[in-house]
């Protein structure tokens, strides 16, 4: 790790030379929060970037971006355009990461630009509107790490308790089987999960906000869980009634039998966020801020890019070269530089690339 050198007063003004040359709006644009006191190092395995060819078109690429995303996009754009002499086109509006209230994310589901940035899981509703136009679902490629826990920045995901249980660690199968259908037993007591003995009844806390699937952090853990092979992503049913998600950091941290899921960055002092393990043979990983940004954390979120699937097996080499970029050393010193997001380290780059590079 090393200490920031770069305060949050440069980094605005940087953002407001770009803004003034045209890079993006900033009242379209979220404000940068303040950026945590240690930044990660660069993994010195990551791959140099050699992906530029005359042989690339001229023609711009248009893509779209969430609203806390257009500081870093201008910044990778920018660097891209000087290294390759190529144009990346993200123009405002900056809306939030969902088609029905942004325009530009409603253009690339229309098959009418060339990606999207995501901040999130793309929603059921877009995923359904896309696969009624396209053949084939779209690449979602990981191509940078969100935050650790600034509010509303891709921070991680933490399962919660209240501070008093002494329940420390979850294993993805635990997880499932409180929150989705699973092939074990749904446990209804603190007991069944070695924590307080006695009738101390599971209160699940937030299932309202699963139903809609509006909500990035439960289509963030479902996915996660689903890929584990510990659910089949069913959530259970027949839970009551439990409040919107925005709710569960402080119902969790008013009762002591409550357990729910939030990002970090609305964790409050009477929550204990517990650390994960793959299975029970498993290491259990805190969510502390080195395990973030080392990638090893299981539930620690990304920024991704959405891309669709060419019908012919073969990504338009404009969009191949501008991913390389995004995926190399220079592309996640950016991310490490702007000192929100976090850059991928080696291992999570390759899985990125290994998603990429059959189709460039």
């Amino acid at each position: 790790m090393r200490v920031s050198g770069i305060r949050l007063a440069a980094r605005n003004a940087v953002a407001a030379v770009l803004a003034a040359i045209g890079c993006f709006t900033p009242l379209a644009a979220n404000p940068l929060p303040k950026p945590e006191f240690w930044q990660p190092s660069i993994d010195p395995d990551l791959p140099p970037f050699d992906g530029c060819t005359t042989s690339l078109s001229h023609q711009p690429l248009e893509g779209s971006a969430p609203a806390i995303l257009p500081d870093l996009v201008a910044r990778w754009t920018g660097e891209y355009a000087r290294l390759c002499g190529r144009e990346v086109r993200v123009p405002p509006p900056f809306g939030p990461p969902l088609a029905n209230r942004s325009p530009q994310l409603r253009n690339f589901i229309e098959g009418k630009s060339d990606f999207a940035f995501l901040t999130r899981e793309i929603s059921q509703a877009d995923l359904d509107s896309y696969r009624r136009i396209h053949p084939r679902d779209p690449l979602s490629i990981p191509i940078a790490g969100g935050s650790y826990r600034h509010f509303g920045y891709v921070d991680t995901l933490v399962v919660i308790v209240n501070r008093s249980n002494p329940v420390e660690r979850l294993t993805f199968a635990q997880i499932a089987s409180i929150f989705f259908r699973s092939s074990g037993s749904a446990p209804r007591y603190w007991r069944d999960l070695g924590g307080r003995t006695g009738p101390h009844r599971m209160h699940i806390i937030g299932s309202e906000a699963w139903k809609t699937g509006q909500s990035a952090r439960a289509s963030f853990l479902r996915r996660r869980l689903v890929e584990s092979g510990a659910t089949d992503g069913t959530w259970r049913t027949g839970l009551p009634a439990s409040g919107i998600e925005a709710d569960v950091p402080a119902r969790v941290a008013a009762d002591p039998d409550a357990i729910g899921f939030t990002g970090l960055g609305h964790v409050l002092p009477a929550d204990k966020p517990l650390a994960i393990a793959p299975d029970r043979s498993a290491a259990a990983i805190a969510p502390s801020y080195t395990n973030v940004a080392l990638g090893l954390y299981p539930f620690a979120r990304t920024v991704d890019l959405l891309v669709s699937t060419p019908d012919d097996g073969k990504l338009d080499p404009r969009l191949c070269s501008f991913a390389r970029f995004l995926l190399s050393k220079p592309g996640q010193t950016i991310v490490r530089d702007q000192e929100i997001f976090l850059p991928l380290r080696h291992a999570q780059l390759l899985r990125s690339r290994a998603v990429l590079d059959p189709y460039c």
